[in-house]
């Protein structure tokens, strides 16, 4: 999942862990290890910053990727330099 704009809270159980906003993506690191996500996310629907956010299925990008590895190449470049952004915060 890609936010496009609005918020979205992480929370691990109960615990607060950190705002993702505009551009940063959701559920990378399940995407990128093919394990359960270990945290939830949870769209804000505050009227004054409501959530729009870009969802794939996860098996809808294995099958891109097939016939287009560059495509998937690209996106876990991409997938890197966010989750790397996120622990710089």
């Amino acid at each position: 999942m890609l936010t496009y704009a609005g918020l979205a809270e992480v929370r691990v159980g109960d615990r607060f862990r950190a705002n993702l906003g505009s551009g940063d993506f959701v559920g990378e690191m399940s995407f990128s290890t093919g394990r359960p996500t270990s945290a939830n996310v949870e769209v804000t629907s505050d009227a004054l910053q409501p959530a729009t956010y870009l969802t794939w299925r996860r098996e809808d990008l294995l099958q891109l990727f097939k016939p287009q590895p560059g495509i998937k190449d690209a996106l876990q470049a991409i997938l890197g330099v966010d989750m790397a952004q996120k622990l710089s915060r």
